[in-house]
């Protein structure tokens, strides 16, 4: 018996009630198809550091923490001090993980995020049994003092002085211990790594951060990404403000001081400081 006797509308009906649903799921289908793929992709940028420092890592948690929060992951690259700059200025990375206060006019590409999110501190090292602490500058100069050679800065200040240069922070606490100097002037995280070595007894000497010798670090975007200043800006200064890189600060210490700082090798070209994060390199 012919079914389409008893349900001749209801089929049509049903046939065409089943094109209409998949021709709307095949629609569908189109829109969230683009759209998933652009929520999953997530663009990187990678940005230039100098090697040497350790304050790289910290300051890569930062940044990157601040990038993440507007969208964007963050690699960066290790390059001499000269090399890093040129490499950010020509646009072939994205910018400067940090730098100092300003930079030479001539990398013009370069743009300052107006926000400083990190400082570069010098402390003043004596021993705990020395008659006299002196924490201003202009009284130091009066006292023999230890440098650490190629901090040209550092030795201009001290060019009247009776100075005594040094290759490491090490040797330079060791001078001191000695008594061959009465002071001992040098970055404050380099201090710090040194002593909590263990091969110094880190209860004999007295260190205190030098007002006058403290300078700013601010980040570089090249100008192609200028629209990006204004929202990073903005995004570090919250940072600031909320406790947010105060916390990150003090956690990064308290690694230091524990000994736990791992230091640049041929397969870890960057600091790490376990259970802190490990720089996201791009190569």
């Amino acid at each position: 018996m012919d079914e389409n006797l008893f349900w001749p509308k209801g089929g049509i009906v049903f046939r065409c009630l089943t094109r209409h649903l998949f021709n709307s799921f095949v629609f569908l289908c189109c829109l969230i198809q683009p759209l998933a793929a652009d929520s999953q992709e997530i663009k990187t940028l990678t940005f230039a550091t100098p090697q040497y420092h350790p304050l790289t890592l910290l300051g890569y948690e930062i940044i990157s923490e601040a990038y993440q929060n507007i969208g964007y992951q963050v690699a960066i690259d290790y390059y001499p001090h000269e090399r890093a700059l040129y490499m950010s200025n020509s646009g072939q990375v994205d910018g400067e993980l940090g730098r100092v206060g300003s930079i030479d006019p001539n990398y013009e590409n370069l743009l300052r995020v107006p926000v400083s999110f990190l400082s570069l501190k010098m402390n003043s090292v004596s021993m705990k049994n020395a008659s006299r602490r002196e924490t201003q500058l202009p009284e130091l100069k009066q006292f023999r003092v230890g440098l650490i050679r190629g901090s040209k800065f550092l030795e201009y200040l001290f060019t009247d002085s009776d100075t005594i240069l040094t290759q490491n922070t090490g040797q330079l606490l060791r001078l001191l211990k000695k008594g061959r100097v009465d002071y001992a002037i040098a970055d404050t995280i380099l201090v710090e790594v040194e002593l909590a070595k263990g091969k110094l007894d880190k209860k004999l000497f007295d260190s205190y951060t030098l007002p006058d010798l403290t300078s700013p670090i601010f980040h570089f975007l090249h100008k192609r990404h200028q629209s990006l200043v204004p929202l990073i800006h903005a995004e570090l200064l919250k940072m600031k403000q909320n406790g947010r890189i105060a916390a990150l600060e003090q956690n990064f210490m308290a690694c230091v001081r524990k000994g736990r700082l791992q230091f640049p090798d041929r397969e870890h070209p960057g600091y790490s400081c376990p259970p802190m994060i490990t720089a996201n390199l791009s190569h």
